[in-house]
């Protein structure tokens, strides 16, 4: 009998073992298929307040979301999901307190991190922290932890609503599953977690209540097994394996010194546009030794199915890569497809840029130190600068403001400002503009007297049937004066109607039109090549007509119509 009894009280033992080894992960369904929960398997949340940079808080029973005040840090075993197909995931939140989790940011970690035991902002020596990867010793890549989340350091993200969960008190949030491929095939170390819903307010009647970055709760591993976070799979039949002949080819990789265009040296390569979808991403080597994912371009960052990897950073001292005394290096890329297969090898043999060590001798620049400087005037000196039109004339940056009752400008500027600045030249009557393609650029005209001038915009050498430039767009405001404290700032800008078309506009009369200041800004469209490109600005008002001469640098950059970081107020 107590032989009976011994053996039942063993088996109950390896029973429990085995279900507590297997607590990592449950599968629910029939053979490879399914649902797989899979168990967060470390977390910690950061905060970037001055006084709590330096805390860790791997140890708490709680993650904190905060907008872009705290953030957390969740982690799973990658192996779990290794080898098979993901077709859906959802992170499950547990709830604490009363501020619902809303909205949420979800991205990819391109460097490795430590959770420590921490909890309150401790400081615990070797875990992770807002400032610092290994506190206190090494930082996020001479950074934070925003240069290597959201969008920086190779990283993708998603935005995506909170939604209920059948569990009362749960909310799941659907996750891209190329966030979970990245980290299962090596190109992230974990999913970061931003509140994005941030500040609220709410109206009763007349009364307004403003909540500003509220604290948002959720249960981290270290409550208890019934609270912790965890993913739910959806996993389709086992990844198929493939040869590397049938993964997407990376073409034309190339070494690219720094030109005209780009001041970067740089590795470039190409993927076949119908083909990307089918990668999660690359994998580089430099002279054989794999490359971290923070210097690997992620998938997402392509233009125009081409892929930039800068090396100036990687051939920095810094970051400790290469040996001093290299003189060239070797660069290996591969793809990797959305199964973990790699596709073929490709190789370039590099240059090793030389850089100085030592801190280069650089003047200090003048007026930034808020100390008063005796070469700078709140004065407009208006020595040297254009004669014509009834009155003087400069060409100002359009941050700067002049005011024309007092004769001054803000910030402060040296005497010959009006005569000669960073934009305009009075002696050659030439204006000169730096813009992307896709962009708008433009400048600050002013005059010493109050006026209401005819101005004329006329493209040169531009012939409308062939030009690029026939897409491109002129405005042109005035300002009109507001109080502020014992004087009138011209602030509000007032569009000026033009007439005509490509490529010559000219200002309508009126009212409008009438100061001391005036805007004038041009767009330049995408498809305009990169190059060097002239127009002729008119000015007429009473006799003696002036003609500035506009210079345009397109550079070969174009100003997306998406943003490569998450914007937040």
């Amino acid at each position: 009998m107590r032989n009976a009894y011994a053996l039942f009280l063993v088996r109950c033992f390896l029973f429990a073992v085995l279900l507590s080894s297997s607590c990592g992960s449950r599968v629910f369904g029939q053979g490879a298929e399914g649902s797989v929960r899979v168990d967060i398997a470390r977390d910690t949340w950061v905060s970037n307040y001055p006084s709590e940079q330096s805390g860790s808080n791997g140890g708490a029973p709680k993650l904190k979301l905060k907008s872009i005040v705290e953030l957390s840090i969740i982690d799973f075993q990658p192996g779990v999901l290794k080898g098979k197909q993901i077709q859906s995931a959802k992170l499950m939140l547990k709830v604490e307190g009363d501020r619902p989790i809303e909205r949420v940011t979800l991205s990819t970690l391109s460097a490795d991190w430590i959770e420590g035991d921490g909890s309150g902002y401790q400081k615990v020596q070797g875990a992770s922290t807002f400032t610092h990867r290994v506190y206190p010793t090494e930082r996020w890549y001479d950074s934070d932890l925003t240069a290597v989340s959201i969008g920086q350091g190779n990283t993708i993200y998603a935005s995506v609503d909170a939604k209920p969960s059948a569990s009362k008190g749960w909310v799941e949030l659907d996750v891209p599953p190329e966030i979970l491929l990245a980290r299962i095939h090596g190109l992230s170390y974990g999913i970061v977690l931003m509140d994005d819903t941030g500040s609220t307010w709410t109206r009763n009647g007349e009364e307004f209540k403003q909540e500003i970055f509220p604290n948002r709760f959720v249960a981290s591993k270290d409550s208890n097994r019934s609270s912790a976070p965890y993913l739910m799979v959806q996993v389709g039949p086992e990844a198929p394996k493939q040869s590397s002949s049938a993964i997407p080819t990376i073409d034309d990789l190339r070494f690219l010194p720094p030109d005209q265009q780009d001041p970067r040296w740089r590795v470039t390569w190409q993927i076949e546009p119908n083909r990307i979808d089918e990668l999660i991403g690359f994998r580089a080597k430099l002279d054989g030794e794999q490359l971290a994912p923070f210097w690997v371009p992620s998938i997402r960052s392509h233009d125009n199915h081409r892929f930039l990897m800068p090396l100036d950073r990687v051939f920095s001292p810094n970051s400790k890569l290469l040996s001093k005394d290299s003189t060239s290096a070797k660069i290996s890329v591969q793809s990797i497809d959305k199964h973990g297969n790699l596709g073929e090898e490709r190789i370039v043999q590099v240059p090793v840029l030389r850089q100085e060590d030592s801190a280069l001798a650089l003047k200090p620049v003048e007026n930034l130190s808020g100390k008063k400087n005796a070469n700078f005037k709140n004065d407009a000196y208006w020595t040297g600068a254009l004669e014509g039109a009834g009155t003087q004339w400069s060409v100002i940056d359009p941050l700067d403001t002049y005011v024309s009752k007092t004769k001054t400008l803000i910030p402060a500027q040296r005497p010959s400002y009006l005569k000669s600045n960073h934009l305009f030249d009075a002696q050659t009557r030439t204006v000169k503009l730096d813009m992307a393609r896709g962009a708008w650029a433009g400048f600050q005209v002013i005059s010493k007297q109050p006026g209401a001038p005819r101005m004329t915009w006329s493209w040169k050498d531009s012939d409308s049937q062939k030009s690029p430039l026939e897409s491109s767009r002129l405005e042109i405001y005035t300002y009109r004066d507001v109080p502020s404290g014992d004087q009138s700032i011209p602030d509000p800008l007032l569009t000026i109607p033009l007439e005509g078309n490509f490529p010559k506009w000219t200002t309508r009369e009126s009212p409008a039109g009438r100061g001391s200041n005036w805007l004038v800004e041009t767009y330049v469209p995408p498809e305009v090549p990169a190059g060097e490109y002239q127009a002729v600005l008119r000015i007429e008002q009473q006799e003696q007509p002036i003609e500035l001469s506009v210079v345009l640098r397109v550079h070969d950059r174009v100003i997306p119509k998406t943003l490569s970081f998450l914007p937040e107020m």
